[in-house]
């Protein structure tokens, strides 16, 4: 279901992030300048597609810690269907972020890839963790049915609305590791 992304992912990446909904929901106005994104993409990516794990590593020998962010793909049966960061911190959490394509959006894809996800940090002594805009149901309800919690902990975003600015409060939801 998950696995690490690879080089030539890329243009499906873009793809979902010129998406209308991934730019709403990520508070974009405008679709991203393709080599600006390419440079984000290769910045996070090995060239070397030996050492790039198909998936993510089961046993979870290595805790990956300290300011490291991974990209996945999310697929079904061989077939991309979204994209799922982790970034990692010193403070035993990793913070998830999921986009899934319009085109595959309601399969319960996400849920899955989160599960999958949250599962793994916990093989490596991790809690999962995500800010979710306070007015995102869809992706409220994902992170729900996979198992974390909101908290009454928030950061606060300044949207671009046309002319004026919009303040939103991204929620924390998390996942407690329990050995």
């Amino acid at each position: 279901m998950i696995r690490k992304a690879r080089r030539e992912d890329f243009d499906f990446f873009y793809s979902i992030k010129c998406e209308d909904d991934n730019l709403y929901w990520c508070g974009y106005r405008e679709r991203p300048v393709r080599e600006n994104l390419l440079a984000f993409w290769n910045k996070y990516i090995p060239n070397d597609k030996e050492s790039t794990p198909d998936a993510i590593d089961e046993k979870g020998d290595d805790c990956p810690c300290g300011g490291m962010r991974e990209i996945y793909i999310v697929e079904e049966e061989n077939h991309a269907v979204g994209y799922l960061y982790i970034d990692y911190s010193e403070d035993a959490q990793a913070e998830l972020s999921i986009g899934i394509s319009n085109a595959e959006s309601g399969n319960g894809y996400g849920t899955k890839a989160v599960k999958e996800a949250a599962a793994y940090l916990h093989t490596v002594k991790l809690s999962a963790a995500a800010y979710i805009r306070e007015d995102n149901d869809k992706s409220q309800a994902l992170f729900k049915r996979a198992g974390l919690v909101r908290t009454d902990e928030y950061r606060e975003m300044m949207l671009p609305c046309g002319e004026n600015h919009k303040l939103v409060k991204l929620y924390r939801w998390k996942s407690e590791y329990r050995p």
